[in-house]
């Protein structure tokens, strides 16, 4: 009768133990389940990361190369236009040729600057008018005689419109300069907006330089009168 009675406890305890092994197993198991699906998860979440980063450096690519091709298609079109003129014409165009490049690409970026697109737009197109008028003004300079300039001097006319202008431009270019400022976007597009004002900023000294020059040459009248 002992025997039998020790012969169950050792079975009782044989079975308890293989219990607690298949248990321990269990949660081994399952942690390991665990670990490697809290891994699968962060590996999806870096991979929709750098999706996200990808798509963000191809866009900068794409507006990038966007804008280059559409001023490229403008300076085909002016060099297309400069066939058509007199060399005094082109010698302007030529002069005047980086700001309306400027003004161009500032157009292109119409639909990549968010809510200040049209505002950007709106003062690119007002901008392009303005060079329209510095052109005539400019030509004017270029076209006039060698005996109007030795006895009446510069044309006056001509550099106090371009003065205005330049007046009215240096306005305009304060207001882009606001609107990059506000822009929350890529900082590849406001780097271009800040290139086209740079050039913008550049043309106006230039145009106020040939005013100045034109207003100073007085010609022989001018110096009698004086």
């Amino acid at each position: 009768m002992k025997r039998m009675i020790a012969l169950f406890i050792l079975v009782l305890m044989s079975s308890l133990v293989i219990a607690a092994g298949n248990q321990s197993r269990d949660i081994n198991v399952n942690d390991v389940k665990g670990q490697g699906q809290e891994s699968g998860n962060d590996s999806a979440l870096t991979g929709k990361a750098g999706d996200g980063l990808r798509e963000i450096k191809q866009e900068r690519v794409n507006v990038s190369e966007e804008v280059r091709q559409k001023v490229i298609e403008r300076q085909q079109e002016i060099d297309q236009e400069l066939k058509g003129m007199s060399v005094n014409e082109q010698k302007v165009f030529s002069n005047q040729n980086a700001v309306m490049l400027a003004v161009h690409a500032l157009l292109a970026l119409e639909n990549r600057t968010g809510g200040i697109g049209p505002q950007i737009s709106a003062i690119a197109k007002e901008f392009n008018n303005s060079v329209k008028s510095t052109l005539d003004a400019e030509t004017k300079v270029e076209n006039r005689s060698s005996f109007a300039r030795f006895f009446a001097g510069g044309d006056k006319k001509a550099a106090l419109e371009i003065e205005e202008k330049v007046k009215q431009n240096k306005v305009m270019i304060q207001q882009l300069k606001n609107l990059k400022e506000q822009y929350s976007g890529s900082d590849d597009v406001k780097e271009l907006m800040q290139q086209q004002i740079l050039t913008m900023e550049s043309e106006q000294d230039r145009l106020t330089q040939l005013a100045d020059k034109e207003k100073n040459s007085k010609g022989m009248f001018g110096w009698l009168w004086k």
